[in-house]
């Protein structure tokens, strides 16, 4: 099984290299879209899962400066999740209620 645990809690630490200036997570035409602002580019993994820990789906690509968007296709059950953003090593955690 593929399990991951985190404190439910908006967490953000010293970025190196590239800022992420804000992270927002939501739900939008049944979709869950991670929406971040770069001031470089860097690369940026972007995870959901379920409340168990239960890793649903990652994105992993280069991120650019400017507004960058990650969307989720995956079919999900109403309920809670959790989006973890990880920039450089340094992560975002936000749950979403879907």
């Amino acid at each position: 099984d593929n399990y991951e645990l985190y404190k439910v809690t908006n967490v953000a630490t010293g970025l190196s290299n590239a800022s992420v200036n804000r992270v927002t997570n939501f739900v939008r035409n049944n979709k869950v879209v991670s929406s971040f602002n770069l001031d470089a580019a860097t690369e940026v993994t972007v995870s959901l899962f379920n409340t168990k820990g239960m890793l649903i789906e990652s994105k992993k690509s280069m991120g650019q400066p400017g507004n960058n968007e990650r969307v989720f296709n995956t079919n999900l059950a109403a309920g809670v999740y959790i989006v973890k953003t990880s920039i450089n090593g340094t992560f975002i955690i936000n749950k979403i209620i879907f």
